[in-house]
Protein backbone atom coordinates (compact mmCIF):
# COMPACT_ATOMS: atom_id res chain seq x y z
CA UNK A 1 0.00 0.00 0.00
CA UNK A 2 2.53 2.09 1.00
CA UNK A 3 4.06 1.78 -2.62
CA UNK A 4 1.01 2.55 -3.97
CA UNK A 5 0.38 5.82 -1.99
CA UNK A 6 3.83 6.81 -2.70
CA UNK A 7 3.08 6.59 -6.65
CA UNK A 8 0.05 8.88 -6.32
CA UNK A 9 2.16 11.33 -4.05
CA UNK A 10 4.73 11.51 -6.90
CA UNK A 11 1.48 11.65 -9.44
CA UNK A 12 -0.16 14.46 -7.85
CA UNK A 13 2.79 15.92 -6.67
CA UNK A 14 3.76 16.77 -10.12
CA UNK A 15 0.41 17.75 -11.55
CA UNK A 16 -0.09 20.36 -8.35
CA UNK A 17 3.45 20.98 -7.63
CA UNK A 18 3.53 20.38 -4.10
CA UNK A 19 6.77 19.05 -2.57
CA UNK A 20 6.23 16.33 -0.16
CA UNK A 21 8.25 14.08 2.40
CA UNK A 22 7.26 10.77 4.72
CA UNK A 23 7.42 10.68 8.17
CA UNK A 24 6.57 7.07 9.15
CA UNK A 25 3.29 6.42 7.50
CA UNK A 26 2.00 9.88 6.54
CA UNK A 27 3.31 11.81 3.51
CA UNK A 28 2.72 15.54 4.41
CA UNK A 29 2.78 17.84 1.31
CA UNK A 30 2.82 21.42 0.80
CA UNK A 31 2.58 23.34 -2.06
CA UNK A 32 1.62 26.92 -3.84
CA UNK A 33 -1.96 27.09 -2.41
CA UNK A 34 -2.36 23.86 -0.97
CA UNK A 35 -0.98 21.25 2.00
CA UNK A 36 -2.14 18.56 3.59
CA UNK A 37 -1.37 15.16 4.56
CA UNK A 38 -2.15 11.40 3.84
CA UNK A 39 -1.77 8.83 6.06
CA UNK A 40 -1.81 4.75 5.12
CA UNK A 41 -3.45 2.49 7.54
CA UNK A 42 -4.03 -1.40 6.92
CA UNK A 43 -7.80 -1.03 5.88
CA UNK A 44 -7.85 2.39 4.61
CA UNK A 45 -5.99 5.65 3.49
CA UNK A 46 -6.50 8.89 5.32
CA UNK A 47 -6.08 12.01 3.55
CA UNK A 48 -6.78 15.58 4.35
CA UNK A 49 -6.02 18.75 2.24
CA UNK A 50 -6.62 22.30 2.96
CA UNK A 51 -6.75 24.79 -0.25
CA UNK A 52 -5.60 28.17 -0.32
CA UNK A 53 -8.27 30.89 -1.89
CA UNK A 54 -6.54 30.85 -5.20
CA UNK A 55 -6.74 27.60 -5.72
CA UNK A 56 -10.64 27.28 -4.22
CA UNK A 57 -11.97 27.24 -7.81
CA UNK A 58 -9.97 24.14 -8.55
CA UNK A 59 -11.45 22.52 -5.70
CA UNK A 60 -13.94 19.88 -7.34
CA UNK A 61 -11.28 19.30 -9.74
CA UNK A 62 -8.83 18.24 -7.21
CA UNK A 63 -11.13 16.30 -5.52
CA UNK A 64 -11.82 14.35 -8.50
CA UNK A 65 -8.19 13.90 -9.84
CA UNK A 66 -7.49 12.77 -6.16
CA UNK A 67 -10.76 10.28 -5.98
CA UNK A 68 -9.78 8.67 -9.42
CA UNK A 69 -6.14 8.38 -8.73
CA UNK A 70 -6.94 6.33 -5.31
CA UNK A 71 -9.44 4.17 -7.45
CA UNK A 72 -7.24 3.31 -9.90
CA UNK A 73 -4.35 2.41 -7.19
CA UNK A 74 -6.38 0.56 -4.71
CA UNK A 75 -8.48 -1.51 -7.30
Amino acid sequence: IKKISEDMVVSLAEEFGVKYHWEGDTVRFKGAGAKGRMTVLPQQVDLKMELGFLLMPLKSKIEKSIIRRLDECLS
